[in-house]
């Protein structure tokens, strides 16, 4: 059965698939709800809404602890077919390119160091939407923290020339090399022993628990190229999974008046997830391997009575 979605659900949706920020996705979802025709066809979809909004709800709470917490830090989620990272010398038009290809509206100026965070934007590519994201120069002297992990996490990076200017190209090999330091050294077994749950921080049972061997890796000094992977197995990222039950009865009483009684069960096994460790490349941190935060929702139950007439 069809679940005749209206025009302003469909726009309500096109929105979500741009929104930029949790916040913006968690509006966009409600919104949804609230426009989606409720009627048997669209039971799935409510369900799929419900569980989306639910988890929207405790990324934004996340992301508000996490900037409590760490102070400031930078994690985009991927949307789209892509993401990609544009990186390059100050001046070379990075911003410039993002407002041209997407909607976003980074400030634009003549003078270097004029982005000071990331700005995201989707990109429409043929019949698909990519996002791209702007970031702050990079030079000899100078690189965000967060940097380096956003772009091992994206699809892609973008390396932005100047051929305008004289020292573009050597401004380029300078982005390059600065990158280069880095890539750290893989100087033992990353992996640790355990269950999921043994290898993740966020149960008070396991406070120091790593989910990699954070002794593993060492800088590589100034000027060396580090030997260590861009992805090493199961010590990257936890093996997700997630069931869920459903049982509904239908009654029908006199003419065409029927009831349905439903019951949900979301995440039957009550399996946790993981949220991402922070987007750093900084092995002399305390915190370098560990998982501490928590993604997703714990285990739900739904109970609903309908009557149709």
């Amino acid at each position: 059965m069809a679940a005749n979605l209206t025009p302003q659900y469909l726009e309500a949706e096109a929105d979500y698939k741009k929104a930029q920020t949790a916040e913006e996705r968690l509006a966009c979802l409600k919104k949804m709800y609230s426009l989606l025709p409720k009627h048997k066809a669209s039971e799935k979809l409510q369900a799929d809404l419900k569980t989306k909004i639910s988890e929207a709800k405790d990324e934004v709470e996340r992301d508000k602890k996490h900037r409590r917490k760490t102070g400031v830090s930078y994690k985009i989620p991927k949307q789209g077919a892509g993401q990609y990272v544009i990186l390059g010398a100050p001046n070379v038009g990075k911003s410039r390119l993002l407002t041209r290809l997407t909607r976003a509206a980074p400030e634009v100026a003549p003078y270097p160091f004029t982005t000071h965070e990331p700005h995201a934007g989707m990109m429409d590519w043929q019949d698909v939407l990519v996002q791209l994201i702007d970031t702050p120069p990079i030079t000899a002297d100078y690189l965000e923290g967060y940097l380096p992990g956003m772009i091992q996490s994206a699809d892609a990076a973008l390396l932005l020339v100047d051929l305008g200017d004289d020292d573009g190209p050597f401004a380029a090999e300078t982005v390059i090399e600065r990158l280069a330091k880095t890539k750290t050294n893989l100087v033992g077994d990353p992996n640790t022993s355990g269950s999921d749950q043994d290898r993740a921080a966020i149960s008070p049972a396991h406070p120091d628990a790593r989910w990699f061997n954070g002794s593993a890796f060492a800088n590589p000094g100034a000027g060396q190229f580090g030997n260590s992977p861009r992805t090493i197995g199961d010590a990257r990222w936890q093996f997700r999974r997630n069931v869920d039950l459903v049982f509904a009865k239908d009654t029908r009483f006199a003419g065409s008046h029927t009831g349905e009684v439903r019951f949900e069960i979301l995440n039957v096994t009550n399996t946790p997830k993981f949220g991402n460790y922070p987007s750093i490349n900084a092995v002399n941190l305390s915190s370098f391997g560990r998982v501490d935060i928590q993604a997703g929702f714990m285990r739900i139950w739904q109970l609903s009575f309908r009557y149709r007439f």
